[in-house]
């Protein structure tokens, strides 16, 4: 009977199949007419009008994806570009790269390759360069071609800069996508980084390439010992940051140097003093702990990384870096990583870590800290683990989140430093009550004084309404203590908007957004109840003053959860504010199908569940007809038809089964039943006709669910 909960969650309407083929049906022959008007354009001897036409070409890629057109025209663009001066090449390489999702559709390669390559015989080095640029951005359909490879590697060696920098760029792209190129450029690249000849810029610029170098596991090894080599050669820190970043790069390919890296990084961050370094390297340890990776961390890795954040806690930048580490601690444990962690003994490093640092004076550090208490908590309960140490883990992450959240809503809040300090407070709250319910009620406790607390601080009370909301999604009834305070919230804020007539949009947005969410709370609170009447008269006090979208939002939450009579009340009063017919049949098809399923929950007037389905499944059709209505060849809408066919046809079997019930009783088996059933082999029988209808239901309920 609660299938149309999940109605909320339909989005509006999309481009369907339908749509599809008659958009391009009808284009097939504006294709051919738009790229004569472009070619003509390409052909006019004025300057300003070849641009202009070459610009368009992405457009026309974009309205009319088909091989055939794009083929022709990129053949036509490089016969332009082959015989344009360079302000015409460099429009060319712009279009190629705003067109990249298309190149795939591009068949002759070979003619393009051999119309664009002859440019590379040029004495104009800025010519060349902007074909190697081009090379470039078709790497995706060129990277097997031979010929480019002995372009793009001989003009490595030119002495012009602009060409040895598009080199570069051609280089990496290529590497990327050939596994050829890239294990025959490996040696010309370290022969040019460890030669005197070649400028530290440039160097900074090819070390980059290497981490391409993933297509073998022989090629990325060769690749990481050159870049070990370098790392000691060129001890400079942006010389450091780039190679550690290009072997972090290349193991997240490969995944088979994944330990060894996290070790090099970790000895890196405890043996270099330079803050830039290290912020680098803890940036590179964090993409190395995401869910695919963390597992290949090690204990001894995470207790070096504990001891890099004792020993850097001061105060300025290192409590930056100690932050940046404990989100990498945070991440292996969202990971799945909190087998890695010693939980033995009260006095392992990370508890002792996490025990000081959650009390800290500085509130980024103990924002961090308690996230990773309270994630390490979760963790161990989701996944079964008991501390052996005999410690509270939960209870430590209860007192830790509550003294945050004390610590941040102390004093005034005025910066978005301190909204996000709150808001990860919060985040804590809500992954602590999601896994452990029990600890919901005294949260809850303490965010109801907050929002008394922040009244008329709109960007404070919305991180706590948003909270609450999420509190009361979890756990139905918990937010019951607090309906006086929310209503009065409500009020408030309807007044304060009456009077102030010159309220700016940015603060009348955050007064709906947070009078949303709290008719929400409301809204989640009293589902299948009797609303009061001080509760109904704030709800309509609140809702008049939202805007359409904002009231929307509210028809959607109270579809799902069950507030059927609310839904079809809001909607009827945006019906009329949309600006086409689709949106208008749109929100009166939600209006019908609210209607239809709170005449099956909650409608009074009539006494049998009988009586409720045929009235239902009479508003569920002309719901139906409406939702068709909405529909239109740009904007389909099969989704939502099908999922309310299937919901009509439920009701049916509800209908039909209800039906069969009522007949047993009208109607009993006959006399002659039992004899009947013998003569038959068919037990069943014995009950009489409504055997029959029994097994029609069963079989209607199935199709259903199939």
């Amino acid at each position: 009977m609660n299938m149309m909960h999940d109605f909320g969650a339909l989005s509006s309407p999309g481009l369907g199949p339908v749509g599809s083929q008659a958009f391009f049906q009808d284009s097939e022959q504006g294709s051919t007419s738009a790229l004569t008007e472009l070619e003509k354009g390409l052909r006019s001897p004025k300057f300003g009008e070849q641009c202009r036409s070459i610009v368009k070409f992405p457009r026309l890629f974009e309205k009319y994806p088909f091989p055939v057109l794009i083929n022709t025209a990129l053949l036509k663009l490089a016969e332009v570009f082959r015989q344009g001066p360079n302000f015409i090449k460099l429009c060319v390489l712009r279009v190629c790269e705003e067109s990249q999702r298309h190149l795939d559709k591009m068949t002759s390669v070979d003619e393009l390759v051999r119309r664009i390559i002859t440019v590379m015989n040029s004495n104009d080095p800025v010519a060349r360069a902007l074909t190697l640029r081009t090379f470039g951005a078709l790497a995706h359909i060129l990277c097997d071609k031979k010929q480019v490879h002995q372009k793009v590697r001989t003009s490595l060696d030119s002495n012009d800069t602009v060409e040895l920098e598009a080199a570069i760029f051609a280089a990496e792209r290529f590497a990327a996508g050939s596994k050829t190129f890239s294990t025959d450029i490996c040696s010309k690249l370290l022969e040019m980084i460890k030669g005197f000849a070649t400028p530290l810029s440039v160097k900074l610029k090819m070390i980059p390439i290497f981490e391409h170098m993933h297509h073998d596991g022989a090629t990325a090894s060769t690749a990481r010992t050159n870049c070990l080599e370098l790392l000691s050669s060129y001890p400079g820190q942006e010389f450091v940051i780039t190679i550690l970043q290009t072997l972090t790069a290349l193991s997240h390919h490969t995944l088979i140097h994944i330990p060894q890296q996290v070790t090099l990084l970790l000895e890196n961050l405890a043996s270099d003093p330079r803050s830039q370094v290290q912020d680098e390297v803890l940036n590179d340890l964090k993409v190395l702990a995401e869910e695919e990776t963390a597992h290949l961390w090690t204990k001894e890795n995470i207790e070096n990384l504990v001891d890099y954040i004792r020993i850097n806690t001061g105060g300025g930048k290192k409590d930056q870096l100690c932050v940046a580490a404990l989100n990498v601690l945070i991440q292996i444990v969202e990971a799945g990583g909190v087998y890695k962690l010693d939980l033995s003994s009260p006095r392992s490093s990370i508890i002792q870590l996490v025990q000081s640092h959650c009390y800290s004076g500085q509130l980024a550090v103990a924002a961090s800290s308690t996230h990773l208490l309270t994630q390490i908590a979760v963790s161990s309960i989701r996944e079964g683990l008991d501390c052996e140490s005999g410690l509270d883990i939960l209870g430590e992450a209860v007192q830790a989140i509550e003294s945050l959240c004390l610590l941040v809503s102390g004093g005034a809040i005025h910066s978005q430093q301190d909204i996000n300090y709150l808001k990860r407070a919060f985040k804590c709250v809500t992954l602590l009550c999601a896994t452990k319910q029990d600890c919901t009620s005294q949260f809850v406790d303490i965010l109801g004084g907050m929002l008394t607390n922040k009244d008329g601080d709109k960007t404070s009370l919305l991180a706590i309404a948003e909270t609450l909301a999420a509190l009361g999604d979890t756990n139905q009834g918990v937010l019951a203590m607090l309906m006086n305070d929310i209503c009065r919230l409500v009020s408030n804020i309807v007044s304060e908007a009456e009077l102030s007539q010159e309220e700016t949009s940015s603060s009348a947005s955050h007064s709906n957004r947070v009078v949303v969410l709290l008719i929400t709370m409301m809204i989640q609170t009293l589902r299948g109840h009797t609303w009061p009447p001080r509760t109904l008269q704030v709800f309509r006090l609140g809702t008049g003053m939202l805007d359409s979208w904002s009231v929307y939002k509210l028809v959607r939450t109270a579809i799902r959860y069950g507030e059927h009579g609310i839904a079809s009340q809001l909607c009827a009063t945006i019906t009329d504010k949309v600006h086409t017919d689709q949106f208008y049949y749109w929100l009166q098809s939600l209006q019908l199908f609210a209607t239809a399923e709170q005449t099956l929950s909650r409608d009074e007037s009539r006494k049998t569940g009988h009586d409720k389905m045929n009235a239902a499944l009479k508003t569920f059709h002309r719901g139906l007809t409406t939702l068709r209505a909405a529909s239109s060849p740009n904007r389909q809408l099969n989704f939502q038809i099908h999922f309310m066919r299937c919901r009509i046809r439920n009701v049916q079997a509800l209908y039909q089964l209800t039906s069969a019930a009522t007949s047993l009783q009208t109607s009993p088996p006959p006399a002659i039943a039992a004899a009947l059933a013998a003569q038959s082999r068919d037990d069943l029988q014995r009950c009489g006709r409504v055997t029959g209808q029994l097994r029609s239901a069963v079989k209607e309920l199935q199709e259903c669910a199939s």
